[in-house]
C-alpha cells in the first residue's frame, strides 16, 4: 500500500507500521483494523475514509469507502 503523492515520506510510513507489526508479534495479534482517521493518515499517509489492515505477514491494504 502506497500513494505517490504522500505528505509523510514513505520511509517514515514503513517504519510506522514495522514498529506495529512488532508490538502485534509481541501480543501474539495477526490482524489488526484501523477506522479511526488519525489513524489512517499516520499508518498510511492519505487523508481518506476507508480502512487499513494490517496482517502480520503481509503488506498492508487500504480499503477505502466509495461515497
Amino acid at each position: 500500500m502506497y500513494i505517490d503523492k504522500l505528505i509523510i515520506p514513505k520511509s517514515e510510513i514503513d517504519r510506522r507500521i514495522a514498529n506495529l507489526k512488532e508490538r502485534m508479534k509481541k501480543q501474539e495479534i495477526s490482524h489488526v483494523l484501523i477506522m479511526q482517521n488519525a489513524d489512517i493518515f499516520y499508518f498510511g499517509g492519505v487523508i481518506n475514509q476507508g480502512f487499513i489492515l494490517i496482517s502480520l505477514d503481509k503488506e498492508p491494504i487500504f480499503l477505502c469507502v466509495e461515497m
